[in-house]
């Protein structure tokens, strides 16, 4: 097991034993559900051979074009073709999606769990009007052939979490997505061999209250609210055992699904501060599931969210000196 860290709030801890104490039955260490099930976690490489500085993405979304490299923004898609548009100089490009690749170039600003039709595009071969794009024209072709290679060891998945955040951020909504198309994301969590369905209830459990306060009871801290999921770490925590829930269980939270895939959310600090009514609406169906009734699911969220607000409230100051 990884090492505990202490919060402020020595309920917190306390409150999480009582959890997987009443949920016993519902709950499953990770590495075993992998194992049974034949799925792996895995991270898309990024080192010199695959450097994504020069890797061209077309964000899907002008909020996460965040970065000075993000210059490209796409404006609109069809089944052969996409255009996109460069941010800073207005001028307009042409790519077939025959020379691109769908993938999630990184998770901030994403106010949606369910990313299948905000993928970024990647381009992974050549085009007639390539040399555009790449500024280190003698390099297109070599950064073009890594591309290939790199896509034939990526894994793809339905399920994506996300390898470092900043709990306090607003741009920090999520801390896992699903995608109805397998893909990829840069510098996050491939939960490759997991089916769609079971990819939606993880997803749900990924983000719930439950699970951040297990991550922040047992965190591996980079610089204050800033934090870093290792491998080791996912393998190591509780998870909803998907195969333990009875059809009328998993249909709830399936529905649920459904009905908050496309929902817009605040930044979890925010959540968690305000209550927001989708977030409430997750835990209580997580903690039902969980073996809760009402009045305890009440009671349980009535001092979870001021108290995780408070702890993420300490690692901000801490982080900011």
């Amino acid at each position: 097991m990884f090492s505990l860290i202490f919060t402020s709030d020595v309920q917190l801890a306390n409150l999480w034993q009582q959890i997987v104490s009443k949920a016993e039955g519902k709950f499953i260490k990770c590495e075993k559900y992998m194992a049974d099930e034949l799925i792996a976690v895995s991270v898309a490489p990024a080192n010199s051979t695959y450097n994504f500085k020069t890797t061209f993405f077309f964000i899907a979304q002008e909020n996460r074009a965040i970065k000075k490299r993000d210059l490209w923004i796409l404006k609109s898609a069809d089944k052969d073709i996409i255009t996109a548009k460069h941010k800073v100089l207005g001028k307009e490009i042409t790519i077939p999606t025959k020379a691109l690749l769908l993938g999630f170039r990184r998770p901030s600003g994403t106010g949606t769990m369910e990313i299948s039709d905000i993928l970024d595009y990647m381009i992974k071969d050549k085009f007639p009007n390539v040399n555009q794009l790449i500024a280190e024209k003698d390099k297109a072709s070599t950064i073009l052939k890594n591309v290939k290679k790199w896509e034939k060891i990526v894994k793809k998945a339905f399920l994506l979490l996300s390898r470092r955040f900043d709990l306090s951020a607003p741009g920090t909504r999520h801390l896992a997505f699903y995608s109805s198309i397998p893909t990829f994301g840069i510098d996050m969590w491939s939960v490759a061999g997991i089916n769609s369905e079971d990819a939606k209830i993880m997803t749900f459990w990924f983000n719930s209250t439950i699970n951040i306060l297990q991550m922040l009871i047992n965190r591996t801290e980079t610089r204050g609210a800033w934090m870093k999921l290792h491998q080791y770490q996912i393998k190591d925590s509780m998870i909803l055992n998907v195969k333990a829930l009875s059809l009328k269980e998993r249909r709830n939270i399936l529905d649920l699904f459904n009905k908050l895939r496309k929902q817009e959310f605040l930044s979890i600090h925010e959540q968690l501060r305000g209550r927001f009514w989708a977030r409430v609406e997750i835990d209580k169906a997580i903690l039902k599931t969980l073996g809760f009734n009402e009045q305890e699911v009440n009671k349980l969220l009535d001092y979870l969210y001021p108290a995780l607000t408070k702890e993420i409230k300490q690692l901000k100051t801490l982080m900011e000196g």
